[in-house]
């Protein structure tokens, strides 16, 4: 445990503060991890896993205060809620105390639900799996081996929290060895399909882990890449005769480019890249080397340090805005214009390793806002299944089904499972 005085720990926010300004009606800006346990959810075990967990982020233990100028955060003392049900209290509210963090249970399953502004994937990786490791020596009475897992015997390090982007301009920017395209003028799903207004959906295709590795090691290709490509060549098909490119943003960990390893806050960046005439000719095999040498250039230190100072003059100009309102609006328009040139974006979490945890649950599923987007793919690999949630602004079930097809087309093992509305967490400032 940290010896800090968290009681005074107060945060101004930078590199987060397009969601902070961003979020509204539609911009929900969070993060709903789907944890299914083997067995009903003990309700009292679960508050009191969820106590001890976050004694262990201490730093996540906040709350938004506002003037007409600007948001910042500050410590809150209060419990972080826990309730019955699969919809989240509105984080930032009395609801949930005024935390940007609540938990909710509905019959075998866990809900976490998080504002992205304090905490991003890689982030959320490391609360689940404190919360699994407590919950269940609260429910089971057993402590399981703690490799890998952060618990309350471990020391909370100054890298973990804060805001780690940059604010001032890197020194010596060398030129990148590639450029992520912009304002490319990408193919929009939602104006394809026959899908009207704003009707936010999830799917959830279930695929088999051994016959997905099975065929990435026939290409040597890795989730993410794979993923898009799969998604690509089935939006392709759908639409062979589209003028406009299909264009996948893949997100890119910043942590070992800034060498802040341990950081917990949102510390990621996107890398682009466009489904072009030469990439779309090619069999599915060089496809995928193509796309990974692709994210490869671009997720090399100085084309981030370059793309990440594109980001950093943004976020400094919203920072910079005099008033509260103006920052809003800067905001609003930086998710329109970012998005403006994505077809979908595609992200995975990461292989965590999840050790004895693994018997007492059988399912994680990341649920992410798409915010901008018209569609947001979410990979999570637990046990000897992939999870993959279609988040999507339009309802619309033809693209998780011709994405299903593809996978079966190239030999993976792949099921369209469930269709449900997409019910994220409000947040309010």
């Amino acid at each position: 445990m940290s010896t800090m005085n968290w009681e005074n720990y107060s945060e101004d926010i930078f590199g987060t503060g397009i969601q902070f300004y961003g979020a509204g009606k539609r911009l929900k800006c969070t993060i709903t991890t789907k944890i299914t346990s083997v067995d009903p959810v003990d309700p009292e075990c679960l508050k009191r896993a969820v106590d001890t967990t976050m004694k262990r982020y201490p730093y996540l233990l906040l709350r938004p205060e506002k003037n007409a100028f600007r948001i910042r955060l500050v410590h809150n003392p209060e419990s972080v809620v826990v309730k019955a049900g699969k919809v989240s209290p509105v984080l930032g509210s009395d609801e949930s105390n005024y935390h940007l963090v609540a938990y909710t249970y509905e019959g075998n399953v866990i809900y976490l639900h998080v504002f992205h502004g304090i905490i991003d994937g890689y982030g959320v990786s490391f609360l689940v799996k404190t919360l699994m490791f407590y919950y269940i020596r609260e429910k089971y009475g057993i402590t399981i081996d703690k490799t890998g897992f952060s618990t309350l015997d471990d020391e909370v390090e100054p890298e973990e929290y804060g805001d780690m982007f940059p604010r001032k301009k890197q020194k010596n920017l060398a030129k990148p060895l590639a450029k992520a395209p912009r304002f490319v003028n990408a193919f929009r799903t939602s104006k394809n399909t026959a899908a009207k207004g704003f009707d936010p959906h999830i799917y959830l295709v279930t695929v088999d882990r051994n016959s997905m590795n099975a065929v990435m090691d026939k290409y040597n290709a890795s989730p993410s890449p794979f993923v898009g490509i799969i998604l690509m060549r089935s939006i392709q098909n759908m639409f062979p005769d589209s003028k406009k490119n299909i264009c996948i943003s893949l997100p890119v960990n910043l942590r070992k480019a800034f060498n802040a390893m341990k950081c917990r806050t949102h510390l990621d960046s996107v890398v682009r890249v466009v489904f072009d005439e030469r990439l779309k000719n090619m069999p599915i095999g060089k496809q995928c080397t193509c796309l990974r040498g692709r994210v490869i250039l671009q997720s090399d230190p100085d084309s981030i340090f370059n793309e990440v100072e594109i980001e950093r003059k943004a976020y400094s100009f919203i920072s910079h805005a005099p008033f509260l309102f103006l920052k809003k609006l800067i905001s609003r328009l930086i998710f329109a214009i970012n998005s403006s040139d994505e077809t979908a974006m595609v992200s995975y979490t990461g292989q965590a390793r999840f050790g004895e945890a693994s018997g007492y649950f059988s399912r994680i599923e990341a649920i992410t806002d798409p915010c901008a987007d018209d569609i947001l793919v979410e990979i999570c690999q637990f046990n000897d299944e992939y999870s993959i949630t279609f988040m999507q602004r339009f309802k619309d079930d033809a693209y998780a089904e011709a994405f299903v097809k593809e996978m079966r087309d190239n030999g993976v093992d792949a099921s369209l499972i469930s269709e449900e509305k997409l019910v994220l967490a409000d947040v309010r400032f």
